[in-house]
């Protein structure tokens, strides 16, 4: 008989701590929506650091970041790696450490249409790439 991987007993062991939620949807579905999209918004498919692949996705009026792929073992696929809620006029986000731990921060902020801050981490869209905006061909050509 097999002894248990390390890293599924301390996924385990995670989970029960902080009840780390899992995404309901399919992947598959979910990428091909996300090469419909002709507008920049925080829906997409994101790199965090090379580490994770997530999408994001809005569900009613908030949005969800799940992984799609990861190179950490307590980071399976579906399981739900940021928020972004809209509480009255504020927008919260929440984003899961590597550990699973909830950091918030206020605000986060999509700038030249592939790149959205989260608190101290800086995410790179993926899919669908948006053309950069006015502003960014000006700089670039000074």
């Amino acid at each position: 008989m097999k002894a248990p991987r390390k890293g599924a007993f301390l996924l385990k062991i995670i989970h029960y701590l902080f009840k780390t939620e899992t995404w309901e949807g399919d992947i598959s579905e979910f990428e091909k929506y996300i090469n419909t999209k002709e507008e920049a918004d925080f829906e997409g498919i994101w790199d965090i650091d090379g580490v994770y692949k997530i999408g994001i996705i809005k569900e009613g009026i908030n949005f969800v970041g799940f992984i799609i792929e990861s190179s950490v073992d307590t980071w399976q696929p579906k399981l739900v790696k940021l928020k972004i809620e809209k509480f009255d006029e504020q927008v919260k986000t929440t984003y899961y450490m590597r550990d699973h731990s909830p950091v918030t921060s206020d605000n986060p902020k999509l700038f030249d249409d592939n790149h959205l801050q989260i608190g101290q981490h800086t995410l790179k869209r993926l899919k669908p790439i948006f053309a950069p905006d006015r502003l960014s061909k000006i700089i670039s050509n000074l």
